[in-house]
């Protein structure tokens, strides 16, 4: 697989998009910090892609000691917002109040019943469940850190950032599968692009 590194540009929908779904998370958990809408996503990215078999956000994911990590959106929700500005703001009364970020707009549910159920479903994870999801023993994260050779350098905390890309295609069965999850995630990409 070819690890050169491009930005990843996002037209307006998509970062609307983007949006909408951390607008929803705070929906139904208003105190939920950075690591957790981060980690959220993560998981839902990994579990939309286990079960239908296609991209849902099409975002691209770093093998971090920490985990997956989506850079653009660590960096967003930790020093911006930027992408998001249109959907979320910081809460200047933080951390006296639980709430690190506040909405700018609305989200009506009923315009993605995936998301509303994924987030439903998934959401109340504690935080130990979200982890093992994300970083356990059958996770791809920890798979491809030992097929890689970072599991070891990351367990003793020798690396914190590796510039592998985690391929969630691998996450299907089927090869053929793989590949129109593939080019599906290019496709998006590129349309993002332009």
């Amino acid at each position: 697989m070819n690890q050169e590194k491009k930005a990843q540009v996002y037209d307006k929908e998509s970062r609307d998009f983007l949006g909408d779904v951390v607008l929803c998370i705070l929906k139904y958990f208003p105190t939920a910090g950075r690591g957790r809408i981060h980690d959220l996503i993560c998981f839902l990215e990994d579990r939309i892609t286990r079960d239908y078999g296609d991209p849902w956000l099409a975002l691209r994911y770093e093998i971090w000691a920490r985990g997956p990590v989506q850079v653009d959106l660590l960096c967003d929700l930790t020093d911006g917002p930027w992408l998001l500005k249109d959907a979320i703001r910081r809460n200047p009364d933080f951390p006296k109040d639980p709430r690190e970020f506040l909405p700018v707009r609305d989200f009506d549910l009923s315009d993605d019943a995936l998301l509303e159920d994924a987030i439903r479903k998934f959401g109340g994870m504690s935080d130990e469940e979200l982890d093992d999801a994300l970083r356990g023993e059958d996770s791809l994260w920890q798979r491809e850190c030992v097929r890689l050779g970072l599991w070891d350098d990351f367990k003793e905390g020798r690396a914190v950032v590796s510039r592998h890309r985690l391929d969630l295609a691998l996450l299907l069965d089927d090869e053929g599968a793989r590949e129109d999850y593939r080019e599906q995630c290019a496709m998006a990409r590129m349309g993002n692009a332009k």
